[in-house]
């Protein structure tokens, strides 16, 4: 049986197309989540209803971040979007979901500087200000001006570049150094204690899409079955 022209031209452009991805390729992602509950020390006064709050933590870093280098001479991963949702606040416009004030970074050991700090140099808070903090926002204003999350160490060693992948982050343990809410005027600052605090990571790849030439070949093949069938019923 003969193909036609067109036909052949079809099938010929489709399976030259198998190899070629439809559109870009997108990259995946890696996401540390982090709860745990707030206790006050009792060193300051309650920053709104914060005692006796569960928050949780979700920060997302795109695949192939690595290690740069920031302040404190401590490298970082630079995080893409990190948001704190709180709940169970006693004051109950405290509950909500909040972003840090500056752009957050995953500080690898280094002395004190190992767990979530800033990627600047400076904080919104007093005539002092020290670049490992950070504050939480939402759209009614800032909440706190200082929070610093600790990851005691288990960020580990890094070189310069190196890439931050899934069993790095799944081995990170924010909250074993506790944390520290200060209040938003900056006085009478307030620490907490985490209890039950809960780490966990997850891994976001991408399904790969079909080649872009795999519908044309099909819908192609297709056709050259229905013509190879007919062709056996007319002979």
């Amino acid at each position: 049986m003969r193909i036609s022209y067109k036909l052949r031209a079809i099938i010929g452009a489709a399976a030259l197309s198998i190899g070629a991805i439809a559109g870009p390729a997108v990259a995946g992602t890696l996401t540390l989540q982090t709860s745990f509950d707030l206790v006050t020390r009792g060193n300051g006064p309650d920053t709104p209803g914060l005692d006796g709050a569960s928050v949780l933590v979700t920060s997302t870093f795109d695949d192939g971040t690595t290690f740069e280098q920031g302040f404190y001479s401590a490298l970082r991963a630079v995080a893409t979007s990190t948001t704190f949702e709180i709940t169970g606040a006693s004051v109950a416009e405290t509950n909500g979901t909040y972003m840090p004030t500056t752009g957050l970074g995953l500080f690898a050991a280094n002395g004190s500087s190992d767990g979530y700090l800033t990627n600047g140099t400076t904080s919104p808070f007093g005539s002092n200000p020290d670049g490992s903090f950070f504050g939480l926002e939402n759209g009614n204003g800032v909440l706190v001006n200082q929070v610093r999350l600790d990851a005691g160490g288990t960020v580990g060693a890094r070189l310069e570049g190196d890439a931050l992948t899934f069993d790095i982050l799944n081995d990170v343990e924010i909250g074993s150094g506790g944390v520290l809410l200060f209040s938003k005027s900056g006085s009478g600052g307030t620490g907490y204690d985490m209890l039950n605090f809960a780490n966990q990571a997850f891994e976001d790849t991408p399904a790969v899409p079909l080649p872009a030439g795999f519908p044309m070949l099909a819908g192609g093949l297709l056709v050259f079955g229905a013509m190879r069938r007919k062709a056996k019923q007319t002979a």
